[in-house]
């Protein structure tokens, strides 16, 4: 053993000879240090290594300072070796274990090689020292930087695993990583399998991975979180799956906790790149431009940059078209087609939607307007057809001048007249602009023949009626050329003109024609003259005419005359027709409607005539015309019925007066509003239709016109059939004649059976009985009907509305029931009817009828969310009764009360003192009240009318303030005897505050609602 260097006390390569039979086995040693103890790691990299002892030589220079050199060493098999001495040429000593600085043996194995903890070799290394790359120590352990190490040994206190991370497998990740995981395409993953190995002499227990970061969430592990021990020497795998949730570099740690003591948290900086495929999030739009305007197609795509594109067009490439928009800059027809773009990155391409450019035409027609040649009274159609980029509007127009309403691909004109000649013509527009079309002439003749009725000598003048333009006119006469004769002039005109006209040599009657020519075609006029010398001849005795009827339209042909040509009238005339009836002059027919006033029939004496220029011939005879049928003039009134279409919600009523002369007038009151009308009834004088009226009702503002109709049925004096119409929706009326005109004896006593004074009652359904929402309690109301059959309302409804309805007494006993309330937004409507009794004054007439009430929601404290109810009316003549006999029937014994009044509904059941007493009603009305009571409720009977009425106060704890403070509730109440199925009673109703419930309610400021009152005998 020597050193292969002479320097003094400088360090450097010790050479070890092992001398093993005949190899020499050299290794280089570090001399650790320059004074301090030095030590020396011999390791024998023969395996062949003897287990004998075998003695070492160590020559160590002559430096001074080197007796405290102490060298140990280490052989392949195990054993150790303490060596000791100072100075040069110390000679190796053989140490047992048990003294040395290494334990043994054998085998050996990695424990063996662990220093004592007595060994001066412990922690005797520099802090400053820096390994070599890559350098480990014996036990393949990384060497350790920045801490006293064991000098020339290893860093081993014991048993120690040692972990490596390998990725991937074979290569061992530097402490920190990184490691990265490459470009991934969004949505996309990307798998990496790490490798974990065991290097030390002890098994790597707490292997536990976890992971952060900013981008630690695209990162996930397998379900090996926590992984098994491995033993020394053995390894175990996990998987990290790279999944980008955004675009960009993604970094995140791997942290490998063990009980390595060197690592005990391994960390691996794990990183990737994604990349999203291009996605457009704005299309293309389609274009339609006129020719010659820029067009510009735009996209918006997001991905990965750098994005590219590549717009096409028909799916080619268009050259140079690579930016986020194209654009066209003045658009011509070959423009046209379907448009896209292409956008790439590294991680892929998207297409646009591909839209189509369209490049406007402009209107153009493929043939000019035809003009066209018509006759007066025949329709006609301009139609035009243009070609060009759609869709087009039109404005046609007649001699320059726009059309109204003129607006379509075509022009109708559904009956021409002469003054519909002119020029037409159509502008057509679309999105490029307007073109108008040529003139199309329209000719027009009054192709209806014409008769001329002329005295021989007289001139004759007769023109054609034709509007438009024509290259020429030709007359014939009767099928053939004009007469060469010069009293014929304008042949060739519009107007042909003869003089001197003569009935012989030549005869001048005859049917002329007259032929215009255009270039459209040609077109004809006629005219038929009649030449006659002579007066007329009327050519029977006597004439009958059709008897006639007020209301009923009629009709009568002329007088019979002599119909030879030479005696041909030319007017005919009437005196003294009725009033709606007159004669044609020129045809002698007698027509219209009769509208006189009579009361049974009538005879008018009529003069008739037939006359030309060369006299007059007459005829006397008579016109029998019958009245109206008996029950149909007189005045006739009723309810209309409630209808939200049309528009008469609070229903209404119909007051018609029909006049003898078939005329009527009218008034229908709907809701508040009142129409008047007029119309004129229309009559069947065989009788088969029963007398019709139909009006029309105007309204103001832009509601639509409403049609009244109806029919009179005059053998019950009723009418029928009734209707209130706007457009499709329809309502009915009723509505009954006022009789009491009557003369007749019979008729009229019948009538007055109905006469006296009545009082009755209206309930509410049963099924709305103490319903809060619903006014409780019996509305009434009372009338006399006079002799005259006329009579007035006046009612009061539960909620203490008061109202009045003038009316009569219909045929039979019907009686209308109509008032709008509540401002023209509310109503009572319906009607009643009256029953004659049997007894000869008529006192046990009796009432039934049905109402309608309505009342809208109002900002008030009664009722105001409003209601619509069907009231049941009942009720009969009432007789005030005479002393000692008492109202309702009831006995009187002077010392007993007779009768009950009682209270219900209302709020009254809130109290802790009912209003209820019994009385005792006394002949004249006078009523006794019993001694209690603490209500003090009071009683007025009116035995004349039935009116009862009265008062009462409630007393109670307010429930809204908790001091427990009274308070007063007072009410009045008002009521009518009236007579039921049962007999006589005393109804009507009360309106009382709610009792307050929390403050700040008060009885101000409660809802006021309606109770029932009622009167009966005990």
């Amino acid at each position: 053993l020597y050193k292969n260097d002479t320097a003094n006390g400088g360090g450097g390569n010790i050479e070890v000879q092992h001398h093993v039979s005949t190899t020499v086995i050299k290794q280089n040693l570090i001399v650790c240090g320059s004074t301090a103890p030095r030590f020396i790691q011999i390791d024998s990299s023969d395996n062949s290594f003897p287990a004998s002892t075998i003695d070492y030589n160590l020559y160590s220079g002559t430096t001074s300072g080197n007796a405290a050199f102490k060298w140990g060493g280490i052989d392949k098999n195990g054993y150790s070796a303490w060596l000791a001495g100072s100075g040069q040429d110390t000679h190796s000593t053989f140490v047992s274990a048990s003294t040395g600085l290494f334990s043994k043996a054998a085998p050996a194995v990695a424990a063996d090689f662990a220093l004592i903890s007595t060994s001066p070799a412990k922690d005797k290394g520099s802090p400053s020292f820096i390994p070599a790359a890559g350098e480990t120590d014996f036990f393949k352990n990384g060497r350790v930087s920045g801490a006293a190490v064991d000098v020339g040994m290893a860093e081993y206190g014991g048993l120690s695993p040692a972990l490596s991370v390998e990725f991937p497998a074979g290569t061992a990740i530097a402490f920190g990583g990184p490691v990265s995981f490459g470009i991934v395409v969004v949505p996309g993953t990307v798998t990496k399998t790490f490798t974990l190995k065991n290097h030390g002499n002890a098994n790597l227990t707490g292997l536990t991975i976890t992971k952060d970061g900013v981008n630690a969430s695209d990162y996930s592990l397998n379900d090996l979180l926590v992984l098994p021990l491995v033993p020394p020497g053995g390894s175990v795998t996990f998987d990290v799956t790279f999944t980008p949730s955004a675009e960009g570099t993604r970094i995140a740690a791997l942290h490998i906790a063990s009980n390595d003591p060197i690592h005990p948290v391994f960390n691996v900086t794990v990183s990737g790149v994604a990349q999203v495929v291009p996605t457009i999030v704005t299309q293309p739009l389609p274009k339609a431009v006129n020719p010659g305007v820029p067009v510009t197609f735009i996209v918006a795509a997001m991905g990965t940059k750098p994005l590219t594109y590549q717009w096409r067009k028909n799916t080619q490439n268009i050259a140079n078209a690579v930016a986020a928009s194209y654009t066209i800059a003045k658009a011509v027809e070959t423009d046209e087609g379907s448009y896209d773009v292409v956008v790439t990155n590294p991680a892929g391409t998207d297409t646009s939607d591909a839209v189509q450019l369209s490049v406007n035409s402009p209107v153009s027609f493929a043939a000019p307007l035809a003009g066209q040649s018509v006759e007066v009274n025949s329709p006609v159609t301009f139609q035009v057809d243009p070609s060009g980029t759609g869709p087009f509007t039109y404005q046609w127009r007649k001699n320059g001048v726009n059309i109204a309403g003129a607006t379509a691909d075509s022009y109708s004109i559904s009956n021409v007249t002469l003054a519909s000649s002119g020029l037409y013509s159509v502008v057509v527009k679309n999105i490029v602009g307007s073109v108008a079309s040529a003139n199309a002439m329209l000719n027009v003749v009054d192709a209806i023949p014409k008769v001329y009725k002329l005295p021989v000598g007289g001139r004759a003048i007769l023109p054609a009626a034709f509007a438009g333009t024509f290259t020429n006119f030709v007359w014939t006469k009767n099928g053939g050329p004009l007469p060469a004769d010069t009293r014929y002039v304008g042949g060739n005109t519009k107007t042909l003109t003869i003089n001197l006209l003569r009935r012989v040599s030549p005869d001048d009657s005859g049917t002329y024609q007259c032929t215009g020519f255009s270039p459209s075609g040609s077109l004809v006029a006629t005219a038929q003259l009649i030449v006659y010398g002579s007066a007329p001849l009327i050519s029977v005795p006597a004439v009958t005419l059709p008897t006639a009827m007020v209301g009923s339209p009629y009709s009568a042909p002329h007088v019979p005359y002599d119909g030879s040509a030479d005696r041909t009238p030319t007017v005919f005339g009437a005196v003294t027709l009725p009033v709606g009836l007159k004669i044609n002059p020129a045809t002698g027919d007698i027509s219209g409607t009769p509208a006189v006033a009579l009361l049974a029939e009538h005879n008018y004496p009529i003069r008739l005539s037939v006359g030309n220029a060369k006299g007059a011939g007459y005829i006397n005879t008579t016109l029998k015309v019958k009245p109206l049928p008996l029950g149909t003039v007189g005045a006739f009134s009723g309810p209309v019925t409630s209808s939200a279409t049309p528009a008469v919600p609070l229903g209404g009523r119909v007051d018609i007066t029909i006049a003898a002369t078939g005329g009527y007038t009218g008034k229908a009151t709907l809701g508040a509003v009142a129409y008047s009308f007029v119309g004129a009834l229309v009559t069947d004088i065989t009788g088969a239709q029963l007398p019709h009226g139909v009006s029309t009702i105007k309204r103001a503002g832009a509601l639509p016109p409403l049609t009244l109709s109806f029919d009179v049925d005059y053998t019950n004096q009723m009418l029928i059939n009734t209707q209130i119409a706007e457009g499709a929706a329809t309502t009915t009326f009723s509505a009954w004649r006022n009789k009491w005109t009557t003369t007749a004896t019979g008729e009229l006593a019948a009538l007055r059976a109905f006469a006296g004074y009545y009082t009755f009652g209206m309930t509410i359904p049963a099924a709305q009985d103490g319903v809060e929402t619903i006014p409780q309690g019996m509305s009434y109301g009372f009338f006399t009907v006079a002799a005259t059959g006329g009579l007035t309302i006046v009612s009061r409804v539960t909620d203490g509305t008061v109202f009045t309805c003038p009316t009569f007494c219909g045929p039979h006993g019907e009686v209308l029931l109509y008032q709008a309330l509540y401002s023209g937004k509310g109503s009572v409507c319906g009607s009643l009817q009256l029953t004659v009794g049997v007894a000869p004054d008529h006192s046990d007439n009796t009432l039934v009828g049905n109402v309608k009430w309505i009342r809208p929601a109002t900002a008030t404290r009664v009722y105001k969310n409003g209601f619509g109810l069907d009231l049941t009316a009942f009720g009969s003549r009432y007789i005030p009764p005479k002393a000692p006999a008492v109202v309702m029937g009831l006995a009187d014994n002077g010392v007993d009360y007779n009768a009950r009044l009682a209270f219900s509904h209302g709020g009254v059941g809130d109290t802790v003192t009912t209003p209820d007493i019994d009385v005792r009603i006394r002949t004249g009305g006078f009523v006794v009240r019993q001694p209690s009571n603490p209500c003090l409720t009071t009683l007025v009977v009116n035995p004349t009318t039935g009116a009862i009425s009265g008062s009462f106060r409630l007393i109670d704890t307010n429930p809204a303030a908790p001091s427990g403070l009274k308070i007063t509730r007072s009410s009045l109440y008002y009521g009518l005897i009236v007579k039921d199925s049962a007999g006589w009673v005393g109804g009507g109703y009360f309106l009382l505050a709610k009792r307050p419930q929390v403050l700040p309610q008060t009885i101000l400021t409660t809802d006021v609602l309606s109770g029932l009152v009622s009167l009966e005998k005990k």
